[in-house]
């Protein structure tokens, strides 16, 4: 069976970018907010008790869940989005698992936001964190995400530190040297796992 990868780090710190990097060497990601998506569609039990919890109000005019409206109702009422996470994390879970399984290669890549809130880093072989320096989130979260810039610092605010998250990582990544640097040490890490992992 491959060994799973934990791969985190707060909003805006480049988890997508490093996946595209590791899946370019021929590595099986596995992307919870992917999952996600496809579990909460028309017709799925998600979908059906998610809209039987929070209402018609979170169905967009193309009968999907509008996941902008539900991420606001979620974003600062804790009891709701503990209710909305234990609808989707152990659906979540049991996919990702069952692809990670069927990866090729030693190992396979597990993107998950909240590995460390959720407590899914205790299943994980490794834990690899990215950091990225909050002004540099800032940036992107209010060019790429069209965010202002109160609740770019809100979202920041509510979530883990790099701090917080390099107290649960094998692997550390600084995403603060730009690309180049940052697929260099992809494949480091890449090279790394092949060899810690090839029996």
């Amino acid at each position: 069976m491959p060994a799973k990868i934990g791969l985190t780090g707060g909003i805006g710190s480049g988890k997508s970018t490093v996946a595209s990097f590791f899946r370019a060497l021929g590595v099986c990601v596995v992307d919870a907010d992917q999952i996600a998506h496809r579990l909460t569609r028309s017709g799925t039990r998600e979908f059906d008790l998610i809209v039987e919890y929070f209402g018609q109000q979170v169905i967009g005019e193309n009968g999907e869940i509008d996941r902008q409206i539900l991420g606001q109702i979620v974003f600062f009422d804790t009891a709701k989005r503990n209710h909305l996470e234990s609808i989707l994390h152990p659906a979540i879970r049991k996919k990702m698992l069952s692809k990670s399984q069927k990866a090729d290669g030693p190992y396979a890549v597990m993107e998950i936001p909240l590995l460390i809130e959720t407590g899914q880093y205790r299943d994980m072989d490794r834990v690899l964190v990215i950091t990225c320096p909050d002004n540099i989130r800032l940036k992107r979260l209010i060019s790429n995400r069209d965010m202002n810039l109160e609740k770019a610092k809100k979202i920041l605010s509510i979530q883990k530190t790099d701090a917080q998250r390099i107290l649960f990582a094998d692997d550390i990544l600084n995403n603060n040297a730009g690309l180049d640097a940052l697929e260099s040490r992809v494949l480091e890490l890449h090279n790394q796992y092949c060899e810690l992992f090839k029996s």
